[in-house]
């Protein structure tokens, strides 16, 4: 995967941070439809698969 020479990512420094990613909308459309289909929010659906994923580890 090529990786993007943008700015390199900071640790957030408080409770909350915000996150943009730039992605296809082919692909956003899909994240929408996944997220709806579980009931969950996009924020909710990739939490899920995030600490799903670190668990598997």
């Amino acid at each position: 995967m090529r990786r993007n020479p943008g700015r390199p990512p900071k640790q957030p420094t408080g409770d909350k941070s915000t996150l943009t990613l730039k992605v296809s909308a082919d692909f956003k459309r899909l994240l929408i439809s996944q997220a709806d289909a579980y009931g969950m929010t996009l924020t909710e659906y990739l939490i899920t698969l995030v600490k799903r994923d670190a668990e598997q580890q």
